[in-house]
Parts: structure tokens; sequence; C-alpha cells
């Protein structure tokens, strides 16, 4: 009687233990992974953003009508990422949308004087020109890569 009311009690309290682990464990570790995820994302789309950014500054300090091409690889955003999108105007906007499905935005950054951006959407990558416009400050800049 003894041996059956330990055995008897050991299930139990590893019932106990599970049903603590399946409802506040798991949960957690699945928060946690998403949460991972997300900050991945954003890493991800600021580094882009930081690539357009570093290139102009380095276009705008150099002679008129200096240019450079950067590629954005689209793949790999797409891949990671979702839904995302990478605006070029005066700045840089990029925003992205987290795995419970909420919209965030980056910190848009500020694109220097004198520099004239456009894009080409190539399918799984798109070409950002950058060119020194020695005669607008403010060029006009439309350039918008995103998959929604």
């Amino acid at each position: 009687m003894d041996r059956g009311q330990v055995t008897i009690e050991f299930v139990l309290i590893l019932i106990v233990i599970l049903v603590i682990i399946t409802t506040v464990s798991i949960p957690l570790v699945n928060y946690a992974s998403d949460t991972l995820r997300d900050t991945g994302n954003a890493v991800l789309l600021k580094q882009d953003m930081d690539k357009i950014l570093g290139i102009s500054r380095i276009i705008s300090s150099s002679g008129c009508n200096s240019s450079a091409n950067i590629t954005i690889d689209k793949g790999q955003l797409n891949s990671s990422i979702g839904v995302y999108s990478l605006n070029i105007t005066d700045s840089i906007h990029a925003s992205y949308m987290l795995q419970n499905g909420t919209n965030v935005s980056l910190k848009p950054v500020e694109l220097p004087n004198y520099v004239d951006v456009s894009c080409v959407d190539k399918g799984d990558h798109a070409i950002v020109m950058v060119r020194k416009d020695c005669n607008t400050l403010h060029p006009n800049n439309n350039c918008k890569i995103s998959v929604s």
C-alpha cells in the first residue's frame, strides 16, 4: 500500500509540473523567440538604411555628378522580415511588420544635401542609385522598396 501511495503522489506531482511547464514556460519561450526574430528583422532593415546613408554621405562630399549604386537584397529581406517598406525621400524611412501583426517604423535618417536617389526594382534585389546633384539642394527623391 505504501508503494502504491508513493507512485500516485509521484504521478500527481509530475502532472502538476507538466501543467505548469505548458501554461507558463512554453508561452514565454514563444514570446522570447518572436521578440528575438523581430529584433533581428529591425537590424537587417537598419543595415540597409545605413548602407544607403553611408554611400550618400560619401557622394555628397564628392564632386558634382559623382554617383554610386547600392544593391539591396530583397530576397533576404523577404525571407526574413516578410512585410516591410523602405522609402527614400529627403530622408530614409523604414517600417516592418512584427510577428504579432503590429507595424513598426524605425527612426528616419536624413539624407545629406544635394543627393539625388532613385531606385530600380529587379525582382529579388533592388538597385539604389545615388548621385550628387550640385544644382538642387533637396532633389525630389522618390524611391520605394517594399513587400506587402
